[in-house]
């Protein structure tokens, strides 16, 4: 989370070339998971995504969220590219 606090603060990655997102998920105030989803800058093709920063907070795991975010991930994805990858 570290990482990805200090790329978004730098502008290093804003998750805003084509194809990109960042999402979240908020029980109340509590951000309680997380990933972004960007162009994936080692393939050789624009229709590559890779998701970075996929994250649950230990206290909301085995609750679903996770899966709800790779689902946001396959259907966003789909909308760009081709094939995602996962780190």
């Amino acid at each position: 989370m570290l990482r990805m606090r200090e790329d978004w603060h730098s502008g290093a990655n804003r998750f805003d070339s084509p194809g990109e997102a960042l999402f979240e998920v908020r029980v109340g105030s509590r951000l309680v998971g997380i990933y972004g989803l960007n162009q994936d800058p080692y393939a050789q093709s624009s229709e590559v995504g890779r998701v970075r920063h996929l994250y649950v907070d230990p206290e909301f795991r085995r609750r679903g969220i996770g899966r709800l975010l790779v689902t946001k991930i396959v259907e966003r994805a789909s909308r760009n590219f081709s094939r995602v990858r996962l780190r």
